[in-house]
């Protein structure tokens, strides 16, 4: 089968390669096991970190690639979840099982690392970890769900316990921290989901009511932030989110 993997490069500043290459297709080897033949998969931000050598626990080799949806192919032992031609999307993460508030032990994003991912023709999985793909979304917009999905869902409502009547400020667009002033007419916002890090920590602070939230789930624009006293004093939590 052809598959998209990571290949380690020697370029200054580093960008690793995404190869295109032929492997073997897998092989069912368990019960509880099926064989996905993939339709689409999604392009997310992370492939770009492995690719920069930024992102935690590269593998050289592994495919890439965390979210897909494809058809169940084969299966092996039996099964009362999924059958032959069930349209899924997968799981994107292994080793977290239940605990709401974080992995339990090790675990991996499928892809680039020591979980192989989605950016393959065919995809071995357990079937525990496939899903049926809403019947109302396409292959491609199906595909985009999973990880962006669930990282938003944890993010909102997880982590920033988001609930109705409440002002929540999604940071992500130009110029943001002079309007929200005059957008909210003055009132503080409950919640802030935040995916840039860098400067904004220090907006928030003055933006987030007594007590308020700020859900990180990632630091596109600086892998620090400022946290400071009266960001302590006004009671804020930092609630860092993944998938």
């Amino acid at each position: 089968m052809k598959a998209i993997i990571v290949e380690k490069t020697n370029f200054e500043p580093t960008y690793h390669n995404a190869k295109l290459v032929d492997i073997p297709t897998p092989e069912l080897t368990e019960d509880g096991q099926a064989l996905l033949d993939v339709h689409a998969v999604s392009f997310n931000h992370r492939e770009v970190w492995i690719r920069k050598g930024v992102y935690p626990v590269i593998e050289f080799g592994s495919i890439m690639g965390a979210d897909g949806v494809g058809r169940i192919a084969k299966v092996k032992g039996d099964s009362s979840k999924h059958k032959v031609g069930d349209r899924v999307v997968v799981m994107p993460s292994v080793g977290w099982d239940k605990d709401p508030r974080g992995p339990e032990g090790s675990w991996y994003i499928l892809g680039g690392g020591p979980a192989p991912g989605l950016f393959s023709e065919q995809f071995l999985a357990q079937q525990d970890d496939l899903f049926k793909a809403p019947d109302h979304l396409t292959d491609a917009e199906a595909a985009a769900l999973p990880l962006a999905g669930l990282t938003a869902w944890r993010a909102a409502f997880t982590k920033g316990l988001v609930s109705k009547g409440q002002n929540v400020l999604i940071t992500g667009i130009d110029n943001w921290d002079s309007q929200l002033q005059t957008l909210t007419k003055g009132e503080l916002f409950d919640v802030v989901i935040d995916g840039a890090g860098g400067d904004g920590f220090k907006a928030f602070t003055k933006l987030l009511r007594m007590g308020g939230i700020i859900a990180s789930y990632g630091m596109t624009v600086h892998f620090q932030v400022d946290y400071h006293m009266d960001a302590v004093l006004r009671n804020i939590e930092v609630r860092g989110c993944t998938m």
